[in-house]
Parts: structure tokens; sequence; C-alpha cells
């Protein structure tokens, strides 16, 4: 085996197996994560594979042989099992009971299957970090939108509303922000994206009995995401009407036109000035 001690080229690809490879490592997953995680066993001395779903995948270029399957078909990891000393994961998205199976047929898997169902759930995650009396942020579980409500007035707001499955680089993280002052006046039932991070909103309602009046002190608002702050850039103060819904189309010269549905009344449509 190569001595990790001396710096080593790092290979951009590999187009055979290696005459005495130390030791084979299975990869699933062929992205670019995987490539980095080649490049470095080949160091060692190690033949790749790897089981990806489609052919030409950023790591196939080190691989000395790539499997064409599901991560999560049993069979498929099977046939990596059978190709590889040792297997591990480009990323957490694979079924665990079926990452369990090849344990089950004795192959050699790390991060261990039961890792991975830790992991893949960002709430049983936190849970066994902070069991483990690892330092974690405070956190609580929802379920619905007063779990939510309760959780900001426990913890503090503003609060980071995470997904506990398939959440990654910043995907699936939601900051629980109040709308400004403005768009609360009256109920909100249409929002569309203009550009620049500016959002347009609709509303009003006029369907209550006349003692209690009309929620009427809304005009769509414009309103601008400011690092997570929604501030209020500008009101269209001629446009009347409970609004319901606000769309983008585009006329047959390729102009966008904003289009206001209003309830029981006619349709409004604004050009946009870039």
């Amino acid at each position: 085996m190569t001595n990790i001690a001396q710096p080593q080229a790092v290979p951009g690809r590999l187009t055979a197996p290696q005459p005495g490879a130390a030791h084979t490592l299975g990869i699933i997953g062929g992205g670019q994560l995987a490539k980095m995680l080649a490049q470095s066993a080949s160091q060692f001395g190690c033949d790749i594979v790897i089981l990806e779903r489609k052919e030409g995948s950023p790591a196939a270029s080190l691989a000395a042989q790539t499997i064409i399957g599901d991560w999560d078909n049993p069979d498929s990891l099977l046939k990596l099992g059978a190709l590889a000393d040792v297997i591990t994961l480009e990323n957490e998205f694979v079924d665990a009971d079926s990452l369990a199976g090849l344990e089950r047929a004795g192959h050699s898997l790390w991060p261990a299957s039961q890792t991975v169902r830790v992991v893949q759930d960002k709430l049983t995650q936190k849970r066994a970090l902070a069991d483990a009396g690892l330092p974690v942020p405070r956190f609580e579980a929802v379920a619905d939108h007063a779990a939510i409500v309760a959780a900001g007035d426990k913890l503090g707001w503003p609060l980071l509303l995470k997904k506990r499955r398939n959440g990654y680089d910043g995907k699936g993280n939601f900051k629980k922000t109040d709308l400004p002052d403005d768009l609360q006046q009256a109920p909100v039932f249409a929002f569309a994206s203009l550009n620049n991070n500016n959002f347009i909103a609709g509303g009003n309602f006029y369907g209550t009995i006349p003692y209690e009046g009309r929620y009427d002190a809304l005009r769509p608002t414009i309103f601008s995401d400011n690092k997570n702050d929604l501030v209020v850039s500008s009101i269209l103060p001629n446009v009347k009407g409970e609004v319901r819904d606000i769309k983008w189309l585009r006329t047959i010269n390729n102009e966008k036109i904003l289009v206001m549905a209003r309830n029981n009344d006619s349709l409004l449509f604004h050009k946009l000035n870039q």
C-alpha cells in the first residue's frame, strides 16, 4: 500500500483496475463527493467500484467498474458488495433498511446502517447527539402551525424551521418570521414573485356580516426579502376589491404581464417596469 506520508498525485481519471490493488472500495453514489473520495482512496492504492443510477457520473472516470442501478434496490447493493472489500456512501439519502441487508449478507459497511438511520432524520439526530452529551442548539419537535408558534414562544423568535428528512446545504430550512404590519391589516390570499427578491401580495375579504364591516385595509403590496426580514417597498393604492390570485402570463410578443384576479370583479393587468 502507498505510504500516506508521501504526497501522491491526485488522479483525474483511471482507465483500468490497478494491478495488485490493496483493496476495493465500493461507493454508493457517483457524484462530486464520490469523485473526491475516489481520488483520495486511489492514493492508497485502492480500486474503486461505484453504484450510480445513471451513466456518466462524475466519479465514473475514476472507477474500475460502475454498476448502474438504484441505490435503494437490495439487489443492486448486493452486486456492489460482491465487488468491494468495504462499502461507503456519498450521501445519507439511501434507504437504511436496504443498507442493513448488505450487513446481513456479511458485507462491511461504513458508516453502519443504524448510523445512517439516525442521521437521516434531523430530529432523531439532534436527540441522539443531546443524549450523548454533545452540545446542540435548543430544538423542539413540531408537527403543525400551532406547534411552531408554541416553539417560537418557548425558544424565542425568529425561529429556524428544518425538514426532518432530505434537507441539505440549506435546502429544507425555513426562517419563520412575521409579515410586516402592512400585510396584517386584512386577509392575504395571493402572492407572486416580481424580481430582485421582491414579492407582491393581495387580499381583502368582503364576506362578513354588515355590523362587523369589511376587511378592506389591504392594497396589493410589494415587499422585499431583506436578509430574511420582509420590508414593504411600495403599495398599489388604486387597486380595490378582493384579490384572490396573482399570476404571471406571457403575451404573444413574449412580454410578461402580471394578472390580478378579484372576487366578483374584472381582471387587472399590470406591466412591470424594469
